[in-house]
């Protein structure tokens, strides 16, 4: 289907769900909103200034976003367990933000391109985070457990091939909750709020 603007929506609620939308053309626009237990997206868009926002919560979610083109903006956020989010993004000016809740969540983008940015939110235990970006001016952050104090056995890699980039992880475990209050870390033993067994790879 080739169009000037399109836009797609897909609602799916209970389990054991499939959604599939393919798009070419410019400024198009597909939201899929998945609720239940072992649901599939898969989307694929080729043109310029491309929107996609793909919103799964439940146990065993597959998603797998990819787009070809300008500017175009994607948001992946599968909440549950189990779930594995796949972006993979060719162009300039690309965003992708992908958002995990929960536990053993493997998530992987590949950017190709200039000033291009992705980051990657995981809250719980045993997370995987890849990012690969391959251009200039680009930038990839991974945040595991920001904000939550704590969480464990979580995995980062970022590799970067080109010039200007940049790159963070957080792996969150820095402060940790007594009470009501947040009290200032001490270094013994980890505690309760504490991260342990974490891996931050950059290249």
């Amino acid at each position: 289907m080739t169009v000037a603007a399109l836009s797609m929506c897909a609602f799916a609620f209970g389990q054991s769900n499939n959604s599939v939308v393919n798009q070419t053309g410019n400024a198009n626009s597909s939201v899929v909103t998945q609720t239940g237990n072992i649901n599939e997206s898969l989307v694929k868009q080729t043109g310029n200034t491309n929107t996609v926002t793909v919103d799964q919560d439940g146990v065993d979610n597959d998603s797998t976003v990819n787009q070809d083109g300008n500017n175009p903006d994607q948001s992946v956020a599968p909440g549950g367990r189990d779930n594995i989010a796949t972006v993979s993004q060719t162009g300039d000016g690309n965003l992708s933000d992908v958002d995990q809740t929960a536990m053993m969540h493997r998530s992987g983008v590949l950017q190709i391109g200039d000033d291009n940015s992705s980051r990657i939110i995981q809250v719980g235990d045993t997370n995987e985070a890849y990012q690969t970006q391959i251009g200039d001016s680009n930038f990839a952050g991974a945040y595991q457990n920001h904000n939550d104090g704590g969480g464990s056995g979580n995995v980062s890699t970022q590799t970067q091939t080109g010039n200007s980039n940049g790159t963070g992880i957080i792996q969150d475990g820095i402060t940790h909750w007594v009470g009501t209050t947040i009290a200032s870390p001490l270094p013994h033993a980890p505690t309760r709020g504490y991260s342990i067994n974490n891996t931050a790879t950059q290249t």
